[in-house]
């Protein structure tokens, strides 16, 4: 009697399975396999960071002062990432309105390709740089903010219309959301082929020189006498 009551729920379960794989298909697939990740929408002044904690809730983090040093920018992101056990980074790109990389895209690149290094050298090679489309982000999180409760909803008004600039507080809270609104399309799942949109993002690589260097710290750490 016990055999068959275990060979019952086994039954239940291959069930259960099987419809649970036949309704949702992809769709669950790609949530199940969402990370912890940060989203980085990086500027010349302010870099805009947000975080997902595994699954579709993000949150802003805030923002760092740029500087002139981007080394020591990229430097910075690594080690929140590293203390916020992030598994993945996304910098949002900004493309032209034609889909091709103007003279800020390029720039944001070249950060972003520093990044990769400093997270390589940081934090191993387990961690994926990404970057993503980021046009209308700003917009998208200026809208946003309109409609969030005591922050000022005619101060980002006005920007939207063109009117008047951010303050630095309000520029602050933009590159914030703007990151969150990045890391969200980047976890989004395309309507049209079921599939996460970070399949189809681009993953940027260590250049060389990072490399070279992982491997070397890693050979000295190799051969270290044992104590």
């Amino acid at each position: 009697q016990q055999q068959q009551q275990q060979q019952q729920q086994d039954d239940s379960m291959r069930t259960l399975q099987l419809m649970t794989s036949a309704k949702l298909g992809p769709r669950f697939k790609a949530f199940i396999e969402r990370q912890r990740s940060l989203g980085i929408d990086f500027g010349p002044s302010f870099t805009g960071l947000a975080l997902s904690l595994g699954g579709t809730n993000t949150m802003p983090m805030g923002t760092l002062k740029t500087g002139n040093d981007w080394k020591e920018t990229a430097l910075k992101i690594a080690q929140i990432a590293s203390t916020r056990r992030v598994r993945e980074i996304v910098v949002g790109l900004p493309l032209e309105n034609d889909g091709t990389e103007g003279k800020i895209g390029r720039l944001v690149r070249h950060f972003v390709q520093i990044l990769a290094d400093a997270t390589l050298l940081v934090l191993g090679p387990g961690i994926p740089v990404y970057v993503w489309d980021e046009r209308f982000s700003t917009a998208y999180a200026a809208v946003r903010l309109l409609t969030t409760p005591k922050l000022g909803a005619d101060t980002f008004k006005s920007w939207i219309d063109g009117q008047r600039g951010l303050s630095y507080t309000a520029k602050a809270l933009l590159d914030a959301e703007s990151a969150r609104a990045i890391l969200e399309h980047f976890q989004e799942i395309d309507p049209k082929t079921e599939k996460i949109n970070k399949e189809r993002a681009e993953r940027i690589s260590p250049s060389k020189t990072a490399c070279l260097r992982y491997l070397a710290w890693k050979k000295r750490k190799l051969l270290r006498p044992v104590q």
